[in-house]
């Protein structure tokens, strides 16, 4: 029997599915992810291969631009390669938009003066970028979205501003040294975190004051590798669930399996899934939602 559809992460290919990206220079540390979007498109949407999500490093350029015949609508916005194994047994009810840039790059300068609101200006760079970024990415799913300031809840995770009687979708930002990362979905919680790895971050004393016994094992025995993996999964999971900081420290034992890309928990009755990706050698991030259904 077959399982259910293939959960979407969309974005856009920029140029004619299989021209060769041009300008090296805008991509920086991702440049060698470079690959045929057409040849990513076939990869994730055929039922016959292995199920993954990708996303492809794209040229700076935000014109409008041919998309590969398979999608109905996608996002213009560059993005990394980002293969992530689905199986059948996930079922997203919904699809999800999802962005990962450097942070200096030009395509992030260029978000930031189109895109930004005068309402976030008292918020750090990082945030503001963020927020242009996730706005962009919004664009093609809310009309007005440009006039929309995304401000922070009184647990300090972002919310777009809403009328009354208004539904608006799920939204997530995360960003890590060099790289910002954000998503959204109609969903009933969704978390996204990215860090980056740092030589001089204390991953022995975070594991012992955040993280359960046997995630602490894990750290001490895989060293940095397990912390950022579980690290980035327990910031994902507690923006999805809304419990934020207190959920991180817990030390309650969720991630103690470091080889599958998908972990499915419930918690409180809830059914969550946290996704596991290594977008480059330095990167971990990790996506987690609760569905609406």
């Amino acid at each position: 029997m077959r399982g259910p559809s293939l959960p979407l992460l969309k974005c856009r290919a920029l140029g004619r599915p299989g021209k060769p990206v041009a300008n090296r220079k805008s991509q920086g540390m991702f440049a060698r992810h470079r690959r045929r979007p057409s040849t990513a498109v076939r990869g994730f949407r055929s039922r016959d291969r292995p199920r993954r999500w990708h996303f492809r490093t794209m040229p700076h350029n935000l014109g409008v631009s041919r998309s590969p015949p398979c999608f109905a609508r996608m996002f213009e916005i560059p993005a990394l390669s980002l293969p992530i194994s689905v199986p059948r047994c996930v079922d997203l009810h919904g699809t999800i938009g999802l962005a990962l840039v450097e942070r200096d790059s030009d395509v992030m300068t260029k978000l930031l003066e189109d895109w930004s609101h005068p309402a976030e200006q008292p918020y750090g760079l990082p945030s503001r970028r963020a927020r242009a970024l996730l706005r962009h990415l919004l664009h093609g799913e809310i009309a007005d979205c440009r006039e929309r300031a995304i401000l922070r809840n009184q647990d300090g995770s972002p919310a777009l501003k809403t009328q009354p009687g208004e539904t608006m979708p799920a939204v997530s930002i995360s960003h890590s040294g060099s790289m910002i990362a954000v998503a959204y979905g109609r969903l009933a919680g969704l978390g996204i975190d990215v860090e980056l790895h740092r030589r001089d971050r204390d991953i022995d004393g975070i594991a012992a004051l955040a993280f359960g016994q046997e995630e602490r094992r894990l750290v001490g025995e895989h060293g940095p590798e397990a912390f950022y993996r579980i690290w980035t999964a327990r910031e994902a999971l507690s923006k999805a669930t809304g419990r934020a900081f207190t959920q991180v420290v817990d030390r309650q034992d969720y991630f103690t399996d470091l080889q599958t890309e998908v972990t499915q928990l419930v918690i409180v009755g809830r059914p969550l899934t946290i996704l596991h990706a290594r977008p480059s050698d330095r990167a971990y991030l990790a996506l987690g939602w609760q569905s609406s259904a």
